[in-house]
């Protein structure tokens, strides 16, 4: 289940956040580590999971898996869904 925490912005209740930082960027937040996703607005949201591919931590950066990567698309495909948006994963 999502809270909308702004307009932009929801937290599910495991506690991981789904933001949209710009016109060309969804960002998943999870405890110390962060990722960033492309993406394209438009009548639906273009999700370029292909071009996500480390995490974002204190210091630096770490390669992500996978599975990760498969787990972390469809957690911001949810929270995009939440803030009302159609989104296709490319």
């Amino acid at each position: 289940m999502f809270t909308k925490l702004a307009p932009p912005k929801v937290r599910h209740s495991s506690g991981y956040v789904v933001q949209v930082a710009n016109r060309e960027a969804v960002e998943y937040l999870e405890a110390e580590r962060r990722a960033v996703v492309g993406v394209d607005f438009g009548i639906t949201v273009s999700v370029y999971a292909n071009r996500m591919k480390e995490w974002l931590v204190s210091g630096g950066s770490s390669e992500m898996s996978a599975g990760d990567r498969t787990e972390i698309v469809r957690r911001i495909v949810a929270g995009l869904e939440a803030m009302g948006s159609k989104v296709v994963v490319c």
